[in-house]
Formats: structure tokens, sequence, C-alpha cells
């Protein structure tokens, strides 16, 4: 329920438990059916980033594949029911038509009054994939206009380092807008899960050296509470260590 399986199977090989025999072959079937579907979710995606490339519009992937391999550095140990393609506003038509060349559908049919309604108020667009492929959420924000934090796409692309995706040069979140990403997308959703949790314990590691940064971006989206929480969860849950500064926000 918590998307922790691979996990759980490598923390007890590593540390040569001897799980029930039922218990560990459950794990292992699951581990080896999660990677699968990862990687043939991440090739999807590649094909999908390299179709938008070719009609001239730049899409950053967004958790997913990407998030995998930014906090984990494996692209076999998070599943996905969707694939997240964010692109800049003025890019959301053309982004729109590349998809249904590609033979993606709209989930629900609109009346054109409804999408804009949608693109104002809202932030993605939902697809299907043809041939039983993972289905598409075409973001051009990275949460809607209600919820009191936001990055805009434009500065996240400025920042944006480049990744191998399956052999596919993609576009990502530096080290701390992807932080801050998983933090708000964690919040956003309660922390229901302890995968997202784990994760952002993950990158926090790689964003150790840029902390003041980490803070200011943080104060300037307006998510410097729910930072202070997600470092609060992943020091008491998991036992993240905290810096001085740190430790402060999260009130430990």
């Amino acid at each position: 329920a918590h998307l922790l399986v691979p996990h759980a199977q490598r923390a007890l090989g590593a540390v040569r438990a001897l799980s029930p025999p039922h218990v560990a072959e459950a794990l292992t079937q699951e581990t080896v059916t999660i990677a699968a579907h990862s990687l043939a979710r991440t090739q999807q995606l590649a094909t999908l980033l390299q179709a938008r490339d070719r009609d001239g519009v730049r899409a950053l992937p967004f958790k997913g594949p990407a998030l995998s391999l930014a906090a984990y550095g494996d692209l076999g140990v998070r599943d996905s029911i969707d694939l997240d393609v964010v692109v800049c506003p003025p890019d959301i038509d053309r982004a729109r038509e590349s998809l249904l060349r590609a033979a993606y559908t709209p989930r629900t049919e609109m009346s054109p009054a409804q999408e804009r309604t949608l693109q104002r108020s809202f932030g993605h667009f939902a697809y299907a994939a043809p041939n039983g492929g993972a289905g598409v959420e075409l973001h051009w924000r990275f949460a809607a206009p209600r919820y009191p934090w936001s990055i805009p796409a434009e500065e996240v692309f400025a920042r944006a380092i480049t990744i191998d995706l399956a052999g596919v040069q993609a576009s990502s979140p530096d080290a701390t807008d992807q932080l801050l990403l998983q933090l708000m997308h964690g919040a956003r959703h309660q922390w229901e899960r302890l995968e997202w949790l784990v994760a952002f314990a993950q990158l926090l590691r790689h964003a150790r050296e840029n902390e003041e940064v980490l803070i200011e971006r943080a104060d300037a989206t307006g998510s410097s509470r729910a930072l202070g929480l997600a470092l609060r969860l992943a020091h008491d849950l998991l036992g993240a260590p905290l810096s001085p500064r740190l430790s402060a926000l999260a009130g430990v």
C-alpha cells in the first residue's frame, strides 16, 4: 500500500534476513513485476519526449521514472500508473496537438469553453494512451491555483538539468526543484504513501550542499511550512539526518 515492496525486498536481502519462503517469494515476484512495468513506462516516456521534441515542444518529465532516477538512481523501483509531462503555458496547444498525432485521446471530452475554464482553474489535461500504454497527464503548472504554493514552469525549465532516460536526453528539474516538487506533492496528498517520504529523504541527501538555496526557494514559493513538515516527518519516521539549520526549520 505504501509502494515500498522493492525497498523492503532489497533491505531484507542486504541484512540477510530469513523471511518465510512464501513472503520472500511474493516480495521477489512483486519487485520483478514493478521493475518490468517501470522500464516499460520509461520506454513509453522516452518515445513520447522524442515526439514532442520533433514537434518543437520542450517537455519535462515529472514524477514517475524521472523521479525514480533522481531519488534512487534506478528506474526500476517506482511503478507509475500515469506519466506526467510538463510544458510551459505558451506550448500547451502545440503539445496537445502533438499528443493527438501520436494517437493519445482525451479522457474527457470537453467543449472549448470547458477547456478554457480548466486551463484557468486547474493544472493538467489527461490522455489515454494507444495500445494499452500508461495514460499521460499534460501539465502546464505544478499545482492548481487553489494551493498556497507553486513553482512557475518557466523557472523550472530555466534551471533544468539534462538526464539520460532510456537513451533519450531529457530535461529534468534540478536537485532543489525536484525536492520542492516532491514535498509539494506529498503535502497536497497528506503524505498518505510512505514511499513519497522515502523519495523526499533520498532527494534531500542530493540537495544537501544547496541547503540555503532550498530554503530561499521554499520561501519564494510559499512552501516553507510544507518543507518544515516534510523535514520533521523524514526525521521522525525515517531517521533522516538534518543539519542544525534544517533541524530548526523542522522544529526538532
